[in-house]
């Protein structure tokens, strides 16, 4: 059931992403919203290397999307995914704040190193510091959208675990 949320999550993310990009761009900086899905996975599953995997498959489907070179959004996914799992065992990371705060440079990383492989192989007509002013800027944009996301996540979570809680402390 949860990788069936997943397909539906991404699949409405590029539909979004490509509807509604012109219409919240500012200055040509968008959210990315396949970076909140992932992230999103990589903060409520439980860590292994299977959550790495799905957010490089949330990657490679940013690839096909953007009808780039394939590889530069798998690679950048997988890295932040892995960073986010091990991150993520020594930060108590289920306050929304908190996800915030860690969406920015997750999703900066993603939108830097795909910029960094365009500009290897020649796809971007941009000088490097303009790539980089551009990346931080999704970021920031990418967190302040992601916070009535995990504001949601937590609300919808909340009765869940004090539930277990409630069960646990009656055993």
């Amino acid at each position: 059931m949860r990788y069936v949320l997943l397909l539906t999550a991404v699949y409405v993310a590029l539909v979004l992403d490509a509807a509604l990009v012109d219409l919240v761009a500012v200055d040509r900086v968008a959210p990315d919203l396949l970076a909140i899905v992932a992230l999103t996975w990589l903060f409520t599953c439980p860590t292994s290397t299977r959550t790495v995997v799905v957010a490089a498959s949330i990657g490679l489907a940013s690839d096909l999307a953007a009808g780039s070179r394939v590889g530069a959004g798998l690679a950048s996914f997988a890295l932040v995914g892995y960073a986010a799992t091990r991150l993520r065992s020594k930060v108590d990371a289920d306050h929304p704040l908190v996800q915030t705060a860690l969406t920015w440079p997750a999703a900066t990383t993603i939108a830097l190193l795909a910029a960094v492989a365009q500009l290897a192989s020649g796809e971007l007509a941009m000088p490097s510091g303009g790539a980089i002013v551009r990346s931080v800027l999704v970021g920031v944009y990418t967190a302040a959208i992601s916070l009535p996301v995990w504001m949601m996540l937590s609300w919808i979570r909340e009765p869940l675990v004090r539930r277990r809680r409630h069960l646990a402390d009656a055993w």
